[in-house]
């Protein structure tokens, strides 16, 4: 059985190869294409497993390979980017805990003065840099501005270094290489050119999956995280202001792409240029030259009208950062953010707050990338107290008519798919109270604790660095 490990590299399309693979296991399995459970992520394929290398784990997954080679699969995948950052120990490890001899390295080549660009946006989202958008222009010398030298002339992006070191640690392996770019590929994207290397092609059988999970930030929205990482280091808020700006991006589309102006494009270029050429032979033929159509990735803006950009960015992602983002949580433990309580509520106490009136309203943001799985539910977490003999709300969310329901129930969840949600992912809760009294403000209702958490669709997180 012949065994593929697809090693990325980076902005290749591997977060959409990994969903496919995920949500078409049994349709490959069908086919003779084992995609191995142990170490299986959603969408981050074997991360888990080839992350840490533990020798339980291999030992768990050669046993896996094994039987599904008994069972007359002829191929297996095994998929996580970071394999193209392995040391030659760390390669062999694999090997000695896998025990395969028939190995095919499959790997994706972006061309360099691209992959700097759009591989800087992306490592952006997992955590502050030493060096932001600014220190890629020309200016005074400083320790930020030659990180950023450092960065677009770093030996990772030095694809013949990459894949000398796998062929001297496995003797014997097996490339498969492609130039990242559509026109090249088979079908014309990385999904079907993935299949095409098993040796099989989409049918009408075959699920193709929509995901968000691996935006890019646009140059707009990474000058504004930039200075945002200047002034705190709180990875909680971190992570909403991520999420608040690939929202945005999401919905209303990118902004620029590209930062390094073509004088720096080309010196990217010309720093790669011999390891480039080298990469056809390393592979053992079947790979045109690589990157003879270098893409278009200078940038196009001037100055003043990134800047203006930037600050009419800056004015919707400061409006949005004002409704709270929830996260999700097994149960619903926590006291509502005073923030999400917007409008038809007393005074905040350390309990809660009661209502005001016959109508309440909670708003609140859910991340971004729950948008990408349309089968799956924002499940809402809230309950409370009643008093002068209540014990019924009446409830609706996005407009959704959910009915009186008893909130004094912690286990009352309340359901919306995620088709509902409003823009820029928003939820609305609307309460309807019966009131009793004289006056309209007579308070019925206590709100005691609020959280989500998704059904149909595990939350990733900040996606990873390399993708």
């Amino acid at each position: 059985m012949k065994l593929v490990l697809h090693i990325g590299t980076g902005k290749t399309g591997t977060t959409a190869v990994q969903t496919h693979l995920y949500a078409n296991r049994a349709w490959l399995a069908q086919r003779g294409i084992c995609v191995p459970g142990t170490g299986l992520g959603r969408d981050n394929g074997h991360a888990s497993l080839l992350g840490t290398l533990d020798g339980g784990e291999l030992t768990r997954l050669a046993a896996e390979l094994r039987a599904a080679r008994a069972a007359g699969q002829h191929t297996a995948i095994i998929s996580w980017e970071g394999m193209g950052f392995y040391r030659r120990a760390d390669i062999q490890r694999l090997a000695r805990g896998l025990r395969w001899d028939d190995v095919h390295v499959l790997v994706y080549l972006r061309e360099q003065a691209d992959i700097v660009q759009s591989g800087y946006l992306q490592e952006l989202k997992t955590g502050p840099q030493r060096f932001g958008i600014a220190d890629f222009s020309a200016g005074a010398p400083g320790r930020a501005r030659l990180a950023a030298l450092l960065y677009r002339y770093a030996v990772k992006w030095d694809y013949a270094r990459l894949l000398r070191n796998w062929a001297r640690a496995l003797p014997g392996l097996r490339f498969i290489a492609r130039e990242y770019r559509p026109q090249l590929l088979a079908g014309g994207n990385v999904v079907d050119d993935v299949l095409a290397a098993l040796g099989t092609a989409a049918d009408a059988g075959f699920t193709r999956t929509r995901n968000t999970s691996n935006l890019s930030l646009d140059v707009e929205s990474a000058v504004i995280l930039n200075a945002l990482d200047r002034d705190h280091r709180d990875p909680q808020l971190r992570r909403t202001q991520v999420y608040t700006l690939l929202s945005l991006v999401n919905a209303g589309g990118a902004g620029s792409r590209y930062f390094l102006s073509p004088r720096q494009v080309a010196a990217v270029r010309r720093r790669y240029r011999r390891g480039n050429a080298a990469v056809p032979a390393l592979v053992g033929g079947g790979l045109p030259a690589l990157f003879a159509e270098p893409p278009a990735c200078a940038r196009t803006v001037t100055g003043a009208a990134l800047a203006h950009r930037v600050a009419a960015r800056q004015q919707r992602f400061d409006a949005l950062m004002q409704t709270p983002m929830l996260f999700a949580a097994r149960q619903a433990r926590e006291l509502p953010p005073p923030q999400a309580l917007a409008g038809g509520w007393g005074p905040h106490e350390d309990w809660g707050a009661w209502s005001a009136g016959a109508q309440s309203a909670i708003r609140f943001r859910v991340p971004f990338w729950i948008t990408g799985h349309d089968g799956g539910e924002v499940v809402i977490l809230l309950n409370g107290r009643y008093r002068d003999g209540h014990a019924h709300t009446g409830v609706s969310v996005n407009g959704i008519d959910c009915g009186r329901l008893d909130l004094r129930r912690e286990s009352r969840a309340i359901r919306l798919p995620v088709p509902a949600l409003g823009g820029n992912e928003m939820v609305e809760v609307r309460l309807s109270h019966a009131v009793t009294g004289a006056g309209a403000a007579t308070a019925a209702f206590g709100i005691e604790r609020l959280a989500i958490r998704f059904d149909g669709a595990g939350e990733t997180g900040v996606p990873a660095p390399e993708s």
